[in-house]
């Protein structure tokens, strides 16, 4: 009897634990995992040896053992998740629940006299009903290895969480682990449903995050479209106005009687130079784009190299194009203005076709190697505003021509790099 007292203290103790680590599996991870999850182990055993010696099942049939496999929940998540605390609190929630919705479709089958199921089915029971749902919906939950959740997430799935289980709780007074077919049946809906509110709950703050950032990617390639607009406008004046002065100069030059003249003229011809950073490349789009960041770093004291071939990028919308280069050599001037070493401050474009793709690599050297999310660098910028769009918005119109986006860091450089399948036809996604 003992012995069996035993084995059940430690199933129903070590059923939390593997809940909870089945959704924190796919979360990134924190140093000497293997050893954190080995001392979360050791604990649940320990505790199950102490609820035996006490003879209670550690179970949450009271508010105190409640609120207790909760916080022992939210501390093995945090201790396993490299994560903020809230988004832990949401890892250790939905754990729970699983567990719990497991637990009462296992003793609605155990209590059912058509079924039956005996008692020591419950650990491979949990394991066939586990599989499926780390499968489904564990595994899917994570985006890029953390849980995207927000403190209003959080405290709105902590409330449902509360509420059905206090619900249960009462359902749960009175009994052990097992409970009459009326109550199990009834305790089995209030945790179903409270996996069905958190899991609808997440689709509608995914949904409403996923609109947001589509939102805000509008309104940045709305506003791109109109500062292209203008640049292109600016470029076409300072063609005009550059061409016409110089054949004044030249005519003025050619009047000059005195040096002091002649140096007069010198002067104005060196500050109409400008018309040197006119960039040619065989595309108008590419012309206006690259002439603009030029004279932008000519103001700047940036160095820019541009060795590029626009003939083959007809098939990029004008907007797109001034979405993909302005965003990224806004980056590279950001980062490259922060050195005082002349020589440090250099931008590198190339542009070519290889084969049946248009490449456009730019590199810039770096200050500090950035740290990476989903393949994109952080902004260390603040939160508000539109910082840490810049880059999002290139990835997205690059992904709308089936292009791929790879960024790295290499000896002390930043490279973006682009390539674009060519189509058959000149022709722009809809």
């Amino acid at each position: 009897m003992g012995g069996a007292m035993l084995l059940r203290c430690l199933t129903l103790t070590l059923l939390p634990f593997a809940a909870v680590l089945a959704f924190a599996w796919p979360v990134r991870r924190r140093s000497h995992y293997a050893l954190r999850v080995g001392l979360c182990l050791g604990v649940a055993v320990a505790l199950a040896v102490a609820a035996w010696a006490g003879g209670a099942l550690l179970l949450p049939s009271s508010p105190l053992q409640l609120v207790l496999v909760a916080a022992l929940a939210v501390l093995q998540a945090c201790f396993l998740c490299d994560q903020p605390l809230h988004a832990s609190l949401y890892t250790a929630i939905w754990g729970l629940m699983t567990q719990q919705f497991c637990w009462q479709l296992f003793n609605a089958l155990y209590v059912l006299p058509a079924v039956a199921l005996p008692w020591l089915a419950l650990a491979p029971f949990t394991l066939l009903c586990g599989v499926p749902v780390y499968a489904l919906v564990a595994r899917r939950l994570p985006v890029g290895g953390r849980y995207r959740v927000g403190p209003r997430q959080t405290t709105s799935a902590v409330l449902i969480f509360l509420l059905f289980s206090f619900v249960a709780v009462g359902i749960l007074r009175g009994y052990d682990s097992v409970l009459p077919l009326p109550q199990s049946a009834l305790a089995l809906m209030c945790e179903f449903y409270c996996l069905t509110i958190l899991y609808l709950q997440n689709a509608l703050f995914k949904n409403s995050a996923i609109q947001k950032e589509l939102t805000t990617l509008d309104l940045l390639w709305h506003q791109q479209k109109e500062q292209y607009d203008l640049a292109k406008e600016n470029i076409a004046l300072i063609n005009r106005k550059c061409h016409d002065l110089k054949h004044q100069v030249r005519a003025l030059r050619d009047m000059a009687d005195n040096d002091q003249r002649r140096k007069y003229l010198d002067e104005i011809d060196d500050s109409i130079r400008i018309y040197e950073s006119i960039v040619k490349t065989g595309s108008e789009v590419l012309d206006t784009i690259l002439t603009e960041k030029s004279l932008l770093c000519k103001e700047k004291d940036i160095q820019i190299h541009c060795v590029a071939d626009g003939s083959r990028m007809g098939f990029l919308d004008p907007v797109d194009a001034y979405t993909i280069f302005g965003n990224a050599i806004d980056n590279a001037i950001e980062e490259v203005q922060k050195f005082a070493d002349h020589d440090k401050r250099q931008i590198d474009v190339l542009i070519h076709v290889r084969q049946q793709f248009l490449v456009i690599s730019i590199t810039n050297p770096l200050t500090a190697a950035p740290s990476f999310r989903d393949g994109l660098p952080q902004t260390t910028k603040g939160n508000n505003g539109y910082h840490g769009f810049g880059l999002k918005s290139v990835q997205h119109t690059v992904g709308k021509y089936g292009g791929n986006l790879t960024i790295g860091t290499e000896d002390g450089c930043f490279t973006l790099k682009i390539l674009f399948p060519l189509p058959q036809t000149a022709a722009a996604p809809a």
